[in-house]
């Protein structure tokens, strides 16, 4: 009976330790699509209040500026990737990487509508939870 709670314990805290890093893993990958989908829609909206007017401009911008904020804000996210489609109502820009503990591809999409921002609001209003 002396030995049965050592044998115990080291089948149980094994397993707990596995348990406590799989919820670690899972929380920094929630964190940073969370991160880059914010982090795109102020991108978007920053470089527009600066009006520039010619369209390589505002691309070049954006995509300097979106690229930056993703390299700064997320967590354990190797080789962030921008990517840009624009269109007369839409601006859809996409961050591409993979996760350098799990190496986990993610893949986040962030669109904008520019004829019906409202839209837009309304998005970030139910991915906040508000």
């Amino acid at each position: 009976m002396k030995g049965s709670m050592t044998v115990e314990a080291s089948l149980i805290f094994p397993f707990c330790f596995v348990v406590i890093g799989i919820v670690c893993i899972l929380g920094i990958y929630q964190y940073n699509q969370a991160v880059l989908k914010m982090t795109g829609y102020e991108s978007i909206l920053q470089t527009m209040e600066e009006r520039k007017e010619e369209e390589g401009q505002f691309k070049e911008l954006l995509l300097k500026r979106a690229e930056q904020a993703a390299k700064d804000r997320t967590f354990g996210l190797e080789e962030i990737k921008v990517s840009l489609k624009m269109s007369s109502t839409k601006i859809s820009l996409s961050y591409e990487g993979s996760q350098s503990i799990i190496k986990v591809p993610m893949r986040v999409t962030v669109v904008y509508e520019r004829i019906y921002p409202e839209l837009t609001l309304r998005v970030l209003r139910d991915v906040g939870g508000e």
